[in-house]
Formats: C-alpha cells, structure tokens, sequence
C-alpha cells in the first residue's frame, strides 16, 4: 500500500536517479529493531571527485506535516558534519531544485 510519505520518497528518489544515475542511494530502516529514531529517510552519496564524496540527507514529508523535533535535531548534526541536508514536503519541484543547485556547487567546489 502506498502512503502519502511514500509518494514524497518515490519523487524525491526519481528526481536524484534522473539527474545523478550513479549515485548510490541509502534508505534505512524505519523506527524497529534495525532502525534509528529521527534519521532522515533518504541519504545519497554522490561523488564530487576522485576524493570527494558529497553526502545528502533528505527527510521525506507528505504534505500538510512536518519534521519532529528529533528529526530536525539529527538533520542539525548531520549538517554539522557537512552533510547536505533537507526536508522535502511534498512534491516540491523548487526545493528539488535548490538541492540539485547545492549539490553542483559542492561538485565545483570539489573540483
């Protein structure tokens, strides 16, 4: 059965895969026995260069909600470590493009 949240992911994972088809995408396991409470949904490594990997950690949302505060907690300390970070609510084109936006400028950076 498909979820509002699920909807959001499968956006989100056909934008990153159509703009960067060697990616490697990480989903980890929900809230249980494997999983880590407040840990974004959808992380992507892309490589920058022959020693840069860029990280980006998305939260996914269905419209109408929002990130908890554990969630935006963990979401703080993963861009405290470099990791781009977003939260994505909805089918929203524009934050897409701001990420794509952030990560070619990581890419020249890398460069």
């Amino acid at each position: 059965m498909s979820t509002p949240e699920s909807k959001v992911k499968d956006f989100i994972d056909k934008r990153m895969k159509l703009k960067y088809p060697n990616a490697v995408k990480y989903s980890p396991p929900g809230v249980g026995r494997f999983g880590k409470n407040g840990f974004p949904d959808r992380l992507w490594f892309i490589r920058a260069s022959d020693s840069v990997c860029i990280t980006v950690a998305i939260e996914a949302k269905a419209e109408g909600n929002v990130a908890t505060p554990l969630q935006v907690n963990t979401l703080t300390k993963l861009k405290d470590q470099g990791v781009l970070v977003a939260i994505v609510t909805g089918r929203d084109e524009i934050k897409m493009i701001k990420i794509f936006e952030e990560i070619e400028r990581r890419i020249r950076i890398a460069q």
